[in-house]
């Protein structure tokens, strides 16, 4: 787990089955709540709210997905838990 979910980050009022968007940066292993430029949670997946280091090779190594219980789902392993559930 990662320092960056360690917090105590209350889920967006949006997420649908506690899945928050993020992303997994593949070279550090770093995950990262998907975040507005001012920092606040967003509800979808956006770019901006990435470090800097981290946007300018967003295309290259980071993965977008989903966190759950301070776990890191890609948008295929969301899927599945989820249409397990109905």
């Amino acid at each position: 787990m990662t320092a960056l979910l360690k917090q105590n980050i209350t889920p967006a009022p949006h997420s649908i089955a506690d899945f928050q968007p993020a992303f997994f940066d593949m070279e550090t292993g770093e995950t990262y709540l998907s975040r507005f430029s001012d920092g606040l949670i967003a509800p979808v997946h956006i770019l901006e709210g990435l470090p800097a280091d981290i946007q300018w090779r967003a295309d290259i190594n980071i993965v977008s997905g989903y966190i759950r219980a301070s776990q890191f789902y890609t948008r295929e392993q969301a899927l599945k838990v989820m249409q397990r559930k109905s």
